[in-house]
């Protein structure tokens, strides 16, 4: 229609230019699901020995829902399934000058869903587009297997056998967390293709209050990300 319309004026008109209008692009929304590893410190837990943090690795999968527009910026919502694991070095604890020693050790295990609200800037409009994002986070906490490990032994100057270890469940310390996230990433984006993104991201996580303590964490994660 555009082009009957600019021939009609050329021919009426021949001496002025006629010029055609780019037509302006809506509001796109794209569905994806992603995956990826993490790498995450635990601090704050309530004991009085363990000092240091305890770290480690795990994993998360999820889907993700984009909505972006005419500009640069996008808002992306996503619900993820992650698994937060870690380990601290073992810290000897009072036990009341017993002819055993006794260290202690916080084990980490739990899984979260989390929902970021993610809002997005991307430079570029070639085929490879870096991006920066950031947003909240709402985390519900689960399938809680954390505990505190108290290991009893002998340092070999008695032939006596030490106490059994004991194991302290703190699966009941952490329903839900609040936080922030934020990170970088490259948008592969190719007509008639799927968009693959690759997406590195800091976590700061508050996992709620208790005894007298704010457990938290944080987690450096890589995520590969595929829309449709």
């Amino acid at each position: 229609m555009s082009r009957l319309i600019m021939d009609y004026n050329a021919c009426r008109k021949p001496q002025q230019t006629s010029l055609q209008l780019k037509k302006s692009e809506g509001s796109h929304v794209s569905i994806g699901v992603k995956g990826g590893i993490n790498s995450s410190s635990f601090r704050n837990f309530p004991s009085a020995y363990t000092k240091s943090a305890a770290t480690g690795q795990g994993y998360q999968v999820g889907v993700l829902l984009n909505l972006s527009g005419k500009t640069r910026f996008s808002t992306q919502l996503e619900a993820v399934y992650i698994h937060l694991q870690g380990k601290s070095s073992a810290n000897q604890v009072y036990n009341g000058n017993a002819y055993y020693n006794t260290d202690e050790r916080l084990l980490i295990d739990y899984a979260q869903i989390q929902v970021p609200l993610l809002f997005r800037y991307t430079l570029g409009n070639s085929t490879l587009r870096p991006f920066v994002n950031a947003g909240p986070i709402y985390g519900i906490n689960f399938s809680d297997k954390s505990a505190l490990m108290y290991h009893n032994y002998v340092d070999g100057t008695t032939t006596q056998i030490p106490p059994a270890d004991e194991k302290i469940s703190l699966k009941s310390q952490r329903t839900n967390s609040l936080g922030l996230t934020g990170g970088a990433g490259l948008m592969l984006r190719q007509p008639s293709l799927p968009t693959l993104m690759l997406d590195l991201r800091y976590d700061y996580m508050i996992d709620g209050n208790t005894n007298n303590t704010t457990p938290n964490h944080q987690s450096l994660r890589l995520d590969l990300s595929v829309l449709f």
